[in-house]
């Protein structure tokens, strides 16, 4: 299948590499790892069709919430949850897969559905045990209308698992509300998590999810409140 090729060939793009840090965002933005690895990641689709593909989707129909650098994206979670935005008002079936390209295993694969537009939480199954500096690659792969067994538009990211120093852990125990924790994981390159927490709050701190995302390079203009129209798989 050629879902399966893409993977293999994700892994041979994986490499390891200094990269300078992003300029801190005063309002607590993201700002990546200050020794990032770097990974092939394709995070929106580029046109509505390929040559093998009578895609079902339009060019922005579907992004990964994940920031526009190419590299590996930190969790602290053994089975954190990633998202996906759409802006695709059919229930449109999907496959998500998190694999680990060393051994070229597939670690979860879950057949689940658009749910209409918005932010789209995937949850890890409990299963999960994500290895601490190990990095994991993860995908969303839609069926293309001509070939749906065969042939997919797919998006992908990478994830890897961290631990928080000492100084972010308490930071984070004297924190105030959500906001001010999703913060202090977003500028300690943290993503996952300080996402997780601005989706969460969003009834709250609508704002501050948007400046999450735009500081991450992630575009979401909700037409009605975020928290509503986020959902969960």
């Amino acid at each position: 299948m050629k879902i399966l090729k893409f993977f293999v060939l994700s892994l041979s793009m994986i490499e390891i590499a200094n990269l300078s840090p992003a300029v801190a965002n005063l309002l607590g933005g993201y700002v990546f790892d200050g020794d990032p690895q770097p990974v092939a990641q394709k995070r929106t689709l580029s046109s509505g069709s390929r040559s093998d593909c009578q895609s079902q989707l339009n060019k922005g129909d579907i992004a990964l919430a994940v920031p526009d650098e190419e590299i590996v994206h930190l969790t602290t979670k053994k089975n954190p949850s990633v998202y996906l935005i759409s802006n695709q008002a059919s229930s449109l079936p999907f496959k998500f897969t998190l694999v680990d390209p060393e051994s070229s295993k597939v670690v979860t694969e879950k057949n689940l559905h658009l749910k209409g537009e918005g932010i789209q939480k995937i949850t890890l199954d409990n299963s999960v045990n994500l290895l601490k500096g190990k990095t994991y690659l993860w995908y969303v792969a839609f069926p293309c209308q001509n070939n749906p067994e065969e042939s997919y538009d797919i998006l992908g990211a990478g994830i890897k698992k961290t631990v928080l120093s000492e100084e972010v852990a308490s930071a984070l125990k004297a924190a105030k509300n959500p906001t001010e924790k999703a913060a202090l994981f977003a500028s300690n390159g943290i993503w996952y998590e300080a996402l997780e927490l601005a989706v969460q709050n969003s009834n709250n701190s609508a704002n501050y999810l948007q400046r999450l995302l735009e500081s991450a390079g992630v575009e979401y203009s909700p037409d009605t409140n975020t928290a509503q129209n986020s959902k969960s798989f």
